[in-house]
């Protein structure tokens, strides 16, 4: 054997992997078995970002000729291996996670920063959004997700950035804001395995809830309807203050049944009232009891008597629902569960 062949080797105590196929050096265990195919994978991962990382050094010999000398020596075509040198560029070694494939990371390289241009819109950045595709991978490794799925965890990110730049950028801002996020608890009640919310739909954390909008969206005098859990009180606070909102006061929901909390079986939950400048409810108006008991619904979902409540209070102004499940007249919509009129 060649020295040139023994470098492409991979040996186990039964097998010996070479550039011309795989001997079986004996008989295998299980064990063995199981061993040489997660070898043979990484070996196929392995090879195409070592021919990325291949193609970034060979800019230097190259120059505009790299790709024609590339093709040549490796057989692959010119957009192949653009794509292989794209991806060793984005991704430092230190940035690539070993338990997912290549085309895994090419699924969320195209994940961008949200920026601000130079006349104070919000834009799309050319520089990707390392947090977020770090978050993506993660979540991909602990699910076990496969590239479609991935892809579609993209997408549907990448959907709701462009419709955070629409909002924040609209000339019409909005007096009325209406939210119910999606929190992230960072407990085991938000494990797709213990039936938490996770199960539901995809949860945000409060670093990721900072970043949307808001602010920007707001008009100079508006008013904040925030849904919050009993025990992310202290964090939706800071949260209402990184929007540019007030705390006012709350209304409580009596869910009628209660459930298992760590200091009490918990049975409301809050919706923050907030403000932005001067917005107090219409003169006139009939102002709610601060309690009000409604049986809850199916998982998460809000009676939609507080719709009424919003819409008595405040009858004018441009309003809108973060993280809809459903769209309703008068108010535009935003969230990937919004699945039709109300």
């Amino acid at each position: 054997m060649t020295e040139r062949q023994q470098q492409f080797e991979l040996t186990t105590k039964a097998y010996t992997f070479t550039r011309t196929g795989l001997a079986i050096n004996g008989e295998s265990t299980q064990a063995d078995w199981e061993l040489m195919g997660q070898g043979l994978q990484a070996v196929d991962e392995a090879r195409q970002w070592a021919i990325g990382d291949w193609l970034c050094d060979g800019k230097r010999h190259y120059g505009d000729g790299l790709y024609k000398r590339a093709a040549e020596i490796t057989g692959l075509n010119k957009r192949t291996l653009e794509q292989y040198k794209w991806l060793s560029e984005t991704f430092e070694t230190s940035g690539r996670t070993e338990h997912l494939s290549h085309t895994h990371h090419q699924a969320v390289a195209g994940v961008k920063q949200v920026t601000t241009d130079n006349k104070g819109k919000l834009a799309l950045s050319d520089d990707p959004d390392f947090d977020k595709i770090s978050e993506l991978l993660s979540e991909a490794v602990k699910h076990g997700w496969s590239i479609r799925e991935l892809r579609g965890h993209v997408d549907r990110h990448k959907e709701q950035q462009r419709e955070y730049i629409r909002l924040a950028n609209e000339p019409e801002k909005y007096t009325v804001i209406y939210a119910d996020p999606p929190w992230e608890y960072g407990d085991p009640r938000d494990d797709v395995s213990a039936g938490g919310a996770s199960a539901q739909y995809d949860l945000m954390s409060i670093k990721q809830l900072e970043k949307l909008p808001v602010k920007q969206m707001a008009a100079e005098n508006a008013v904040l309807f925030l849904w919050v859990t009993l025990p992310l009180m202290d964090e939706a606070l800071l949260l209402v203050r990184s929007w540019g909102f007030k705390y006012k006061t709350q209304l409580a929901w009596d869910k009628g049944r209660p459930f298992y909390g760590n200091y009490s079986h918990v049975q409301h939950e809050a919706l923050c009232i907030c403000t932005r400048g001067t917005c107090t409810p219409v003169t006139g108006a009939k102002l709610p009891k601060s309690i009000i008991a409604i049986d809850r619904g199916k998982h998460s979902a809000k009676p939609h008597e507080f719709y009424s409540i919003i819409d008595e209070l405040y009858p004018n102004g441009n309003r809108i629902e973060m993280f809809a499940r459903n769209r309703r007249d008068g108010w535009d919509s935003w969230g990937d569960q919004s699945d039709g009129a109300s």
